[in-house]
């Protein structure tokens, strides 16, 4: 799952929306008339934080989907196979305490 995970992290950094690009559209709003000039970092600000809403909400919707393909495809995550191999382990050091 993990490499699953940084794939679609990855995928998501393209949704990241940069200041430049926020600026440039920010100006072509104004330039249709479909905002103001008077607070163009205000606009730069409100644009980037509605990216980032999305970006989080597209985040949560792919990680879920994941979960539930994991789930129904029947794998096991990382962390329950680092709780299998630490009790194998222990199981292992206590064998080898009584032989």
């Amino acid at each position: 799952m993990d490499a699953v995970k940084k794939l679609t992290v990855l995928g998501l950094g393209l949704l990241d929306i940069t200041e430049e690009k926020a600026r440039e559209l920010a100006d072509e709003l104004v330039k249709r008339g479909e905002a103001r000039s008077e607070q163009p970092g205000k606009l730069v600000k409100d644009i980037m934080a509605r990216g980032e809403e999305v970006r989080k909400t597209v985040q949560r919707h792919v990680e879920s989907a994941v979960e539930k393909a994991m789930a129904k495809a029947n794998l096991a995550a990382a962390r329950d196979l680092a709780a299998l191999e630490k009790r194998v382990a222990e199981l292992e050091k206590k064998l080898g305490q009584q032989g």
